[in-house]
């Protein structure tokens, strides 16, 4: 299913066309059958809006969550980023390698055919099982994924809380420093 998306400027071009053109029909708001055509057009056309509100809405999820993913990417060491491009590049691959024995046709011997004929009561049940090993398998990949941007996060905040500890240590002994040469000019001035 392929959904055609309108940009922005086609939008407010066909918003603006939509407002001469009910200038130019002038309705007759006193003749009911004309007023009531009238409203189920303005009401098709904010269901249309409204759909394509949601799929703008739709997409806007998709991208800001690519973003997220990529600046989570970003934000990995670097042997970590250095396993992702080594993950994406075998998907890469793979889906290569997909698409070519899709496109390839198989033919089976007599022999074959009936070896399969054994097992065909069995597929259907094998079947359902490797779909829900998949789902499955799919589940705990969004997971360990969940949970790898997750731990990126917490290391980014360890290190800036040992920033942080740092920084508290340097101005701890600066403050110790002055406290002691305050006490040592009182000292000095009693």
């Amino acid at each position: 299913m392929v959904k055609e998306k309108k940009d922005t400027k086609e939008l407010l071009n066909e918003l603006e066309q939509e407002m001469v053109r009910v200038e130019k029909e002038k309705v007759d708001l006193r003749n009911d059958k004309e007023r009531i055509a009238y409203l189920e057009h303005l009401c098709e056309n904010i269901k249309e809006a409204k759909k394509q509100c949601e799929d703008i809405k739709f997409e806007y999820g998709q991208v800001t969550s690519y973003l997220k993913d990529i600046q989570l990417i970003d934000r990995a060491p670097k042997e970590e980023q250095e396993k992702l491009l080594a993950a994406a590049k075998q998907i890469v691959e793979l889906t290569k390698e997909r698409k070519k024995s899709q496109k390839q046709e198989y033919k089976f011997t007599e022999a074959q055919r009936r070896a399969m004929d054994n097992y065909e009561d069995v597929v259907e049940d094998d079947i359902k099982k490797l779909t829900e090993y998949e789902e499955y398998q799919m589940k705990i990949k969004q997971d360990l994924r969940q949970l790898s941007g997750e731990k990126n996060l917490l290391l980014a905040d360890k290190q800036d809380i040992i920033h942080r500890q740092g920084m508290l240590k340097v101005l701890g002994k600066c403050l110790t420093a002055l406290l002691i040469a305050t006490f040592a000019m009182l000292a000095v001035l009693m």
